[in-house]
C-alpha cells in the first residue's frame, strides 16, 4: 500500500510492470508519497488513480490500540 495526499493505494499489481522495475514502489511503502505522486506525469498520475482503494482516516482518541508501528508509519489509522 502507498499513501499520498491522503489517499490509499494498492499497487501491488503494478510491480510487475512498473517502469523502474518494483524497487521504487516497495521502498515507498513505509512513508508518504503525495512527492512522488505529484512528481509524475498526467498519464502516470491516472495509473496511480486506478489503484485507488480509499483515504487514509486519523486515529480517534482510541489510537492504534495495543499495536504501536514505527512513528514512520503513523500517517493514520483505517483505510475508508
Amino acid at each position: 500500500m502507498l499513501v499520498a495526499r491522503g489517499d490509499v493505494f494498492d499497487a501491488t499489481e503494478f510491480l510487475k510492470t512498473h517502469p523502474s522495475g518494483p524497487a521504487p514502489i516497495l521502498r515507498a511503502m513505509a512513508r508518504d508519497n503525495t512527492e512522488d505522486l505529484e512528481m509524475h506525469s498526467s498519464r502516470a498520475r491516472g495509473i496511480w488513480e486506478r489503484f485507488r482503494v480509499g483515504k487514509l482516516t486519523p486515529c480517534g482518541e482510541g489510537g492504534y490500540g495495543e499495536f504501536q508501528p514505527p512513528p514512520k508509519l503513523r500517517l493514520g489509522c483505517a483505510i475508508t
